[in-house]
């Protein structure tokens, strides 16, 4: 910077373009605020302010300053109560949502259970026959073994259960020795219904000729 004085204490100066400009800016800004504050505080001196009104004055201003970190600090605290809030707020409603998508579940799985519970009957022998049509255990290698067509026969009484049907598996012995009867039973309209494990046609107990005899 160059500067130039003339006689009536006029002062010139030529800012050096190395210079940084905001930083000179902020330096003047600040000296002419301190400046202000001298010559208000001169002024109040010369106007006979008391040291009392003056110490008064600066106690006010601690007092309130100290407020205002209380204020801030209370703030602060605040501040982080909220976000300790909105977080519990955020894990409450992803938990609510995973209890709601739990309940969905439970609801169809309840339906569902609806559907085949309690089992019932067979409304009629074309709703038995259709049933065992789909059913895919007497397809299964024929056998002759006694406990072999039991298990068979077991299995068309679970598999109808879980759909929802109520089918017996009766076990009875022969008239010979090693002689069992092994037959599959539904009830319809109160008549008794009964067939082979390995067969898918139902007949009445009152037409049927014979069991199926195995050894």
């Amino acid at each position: 910077m160059y500067c130039l004085v003339s006689s009536n204490a006029i002062i010139l100066c030529e800012i050096d373009p190395g210079i940084n400009i905001k930083g000179y800016e902020m330096r003047r800004r600040w000296f002419l605020i301190a400046s202000f504050f001298l010559m208000m505080v001169l002024f109040a001196g010369g106007c006979g302010v008391s040291q009392d009104a003056y110490d008064a004055v600066v106690a006010d201003l601690e007092k309130a300053q100290q407020e205002l970190l209380s204020i801030k600090a209370e703030l602060a605290a605040s501040q982080s109560r909220a976000s300790e809030l909105k977080n519990s707020l955020e894990e409450s409603i992803a938990d609510l949502e995973v209890t709601e998508a739990e309940l969905e579940a439970a609801k169809e799985e309840l339906a569902k259970i609806g559907k085949v519970y309690p089992p019932r009957d067979f409304s009629s022998s074309t709703e038995l026959r259709d049933w065992l049509a789909a059913n895919d255990v007497s397809e299964s290698s024929p056998s002759t073994i006694a406990e072999t067509l039991y298990m068979k026969g077991l299995q068309i009484q679970e598999d109808a259960l879980k759909d929802g049907y109520v089918i017996s598996v009766d076990l009875d012995p022969g008239k010979q020795k090693d002689q069992w009867y092994i037959t599959c039973v539904a009830i319809i309209d109160g008549d008794l219904w009964a067939w082979g494990p390995e067969s898918d046609e139902p007949n009445e107990v009152s037409s049927m000729i014979d069991f199926m005899k195995v050894k």
